[in-house]
């Protein structure tokens, strides 16, 4: 552990997914919060809040102790996919190969989360991530946020190589833990525990595997566009609508249902729908009207054919876009790009 004092903010991002994992109903948010002087608007999606290094690990600190089983990390890791790290892990998937995503990932992570940092080392034989905290943490709580890195970085590796990476070997510095068992099935390559350093390791020849996850280029015209929408909602007074867009935003091909997004809310469907009907819209107008948005701004703006834009909104079928696109708007995607 290298420093006692980070400077930087972190996302509320991270807090919000604790808070999902754990299921938190809205009028248990503030349990979560404890020991800082948070609001439980931090939690809810749209906010942008910056939190210290010290709320953070207060956070996590709440997070394992509401959890009533164990793997806290492991779990916590689970939900931190690619997307979860905003334009971080987006450059890491519109890398062209494995050890490019790595080393984007590395080098940026810090910006979003200064408690902790990633070195990437290549030898003839290895291709290595090495994990370090940033503040003095209590041991289980970074034996968690070592099993999320290891979990987090499998998941950027796996979905490069579209595969599970059984031939990954990770080194932990903590003592084989009781529930092993929840390595085996979470962790697909060999756990070792007792080590110097916290160590995801892979076969040097890995490196330059092509990133083989999709159209980057797609990726990042996507991820800009949404990025560009979002930079111009307000950040204060957010109603209920603004929140729900921003979700829909913040996800791979806005792919999140009704439920999901009223589970990310904390709260039911129904008070959802309730909510969203006092500011005169619903779920299904939301997401028609972000849809619409993305789909004329990457036929304005860019040269992708109809099918790798119906592909790039969570389309599998061209026919289902076009015909959503004409409900939209009166017109095929064709007949918009010609006008």
């Amino acid at each position: 552990m290298a420093q006692t004092n980070i400077s930087g903010q972190i996302p509320s991002t991270y807090s919000r997914i604790i808070a999902r994992m754990l299921g938190l109903h809205e009028r248990e948010l503030g349990l979560l919060l404890r020991g800082t002087k948070l609001s439980t608007d931090i939690l809810l999606p749209g906010d942008e809040t910056g939190i210290t290094g010290p709320d953070q690990i207060r956070i996590l600190e709440n997070g394992y102790r509401l959890m009533k089983t164990p793997g806290f990390g492991l779990s916590l890791g689970a939900q931190l996919g690619p997307s979860s790290h905003g334009p971080v892990g987006y450059l890491s998937l519109a890398s062209p190969d494995l050890l490019t995503a790595l080393k984007a990932f590395a080098e940026f992570i810090p910006v979003r989360l200064p408690i902790l940092s990633i070195t990437v080392e290549q030898s003839n034989q290895w291709l290595d991530c090495v994990f370090r905290t940033q503040l003095e943490v209590p041991a289980h709580i970074e034996r968690a946020m070592a099993e999320s890195f290891a979990v987090s970085i499998q998941g950027i590796v796996e979905e490069i190589l579209r595969r599970d990476a059984h031939d990954a070997s990770i080194t932990f510095q903590h003592s084989r833990p009781s529930y092993t068992a929840l390595y085996e099935a979470q962790i697909h390559g060999t756990c070792t525990f007792n080590g110097v350093e916290v160590r995801y390791r892979l076969p040097a020849d890995l490196a330059y595997a092509t990133n083989n996850a999709g159209d980057s280029e797609t990726v990042r015209v996507t991820r800009d566009l949404c990025d560009s929408i979002l930079a111009t909602q307000s950040q204060v007074n957010r109603t209920y609508a603004d929140r729900v867009r921003t979700l829909l935003l913040t996800n791979p091909h806005c792919a999140v249902t009704e439920g999901q997004v009223a589970k990310a809310m904390f709260v039911s469907r129904r008070t959802l729908a309730r909510r969203l009907d006092s500011e005169a819209t619903g779920f299904r107008k939301i997401r028609d009207d972000v849809l619409r948005g993305l789909a004329t701004g990457l036929l304005q703006g860019t040269q992708q054919s109809v099918e790798s834009v119906s592909v790039s909104l969570g389309y599998n079928d061209s026919a289902a876009f076009r015909k959503a696109f004409r409900r939209w708007t009166g017109m095929s995607p064709t007949e918009f790009r010609r006008r």
